[in-house]
């Protein structure tokens, strides 16, 4: 790891010993820094046992986040899931079935819009001529 992974490592700590529990995002959004580079400082703050997971939250998004605190006590294990479907999967088909039913809908729109033929009155007949689709569509 380089210097910058020590300096993140040290501000994390100093973040850390106010006692608070925080997430990886949380403390990136404190330090002002990347979260990947918080995810590894993390990982090896774990590993030294100056960190560990307290809790594991559930997003909005589904999938879990660990919930970290300082100290070396054990990791919490992280939960099991039973049965097929969780709830950020269920949200995701959802979403997936949304969009897919927009976008067919949006063709759907385009192809209806494309064989309407646009009025054209006598006096734009008479400058600009017949509609051009048709004129094409004549000469092919």
């Amino acid at each position: 790891m380089g210097q910058l992974s020590k300096t993140h490592m040290r501000n994390l700590l100093n973040l850390m010993h106010d006692g608070k529990e925080r997430t990886a995002l949380a403390a990136a959004k404190e330090l002002r820094v990347a979260e990947e580079s918080v995810y590894r400082a993390m990982k090896k703050l774990r590993e030294d046992k100056e960190i560990h997971i307290i809790d594991w939250r559930v997003p909005k998004n589904g999938g879990w986040v660990a919930v970290y605190a300082i100290g070396s006590a054990p990791d919490k294990a992280k939960p099991v899931v039973s049965g097929r479907w969780t709830r950020g999967k269920s949200r995701t088909n959802r979403v997936d079935k949304k969009r897919r039913k927009l976008a067919w809908e949006n063709a759907e729109r385009l192809r209806k819009a494309s064989e309407i033929k646009p009025f054209r009155d006598e006096l734009t007949k008479a400058f600009y001529g017949e509609y051009q689709r048709e004129a094409q569509c004549q000469t092919a």
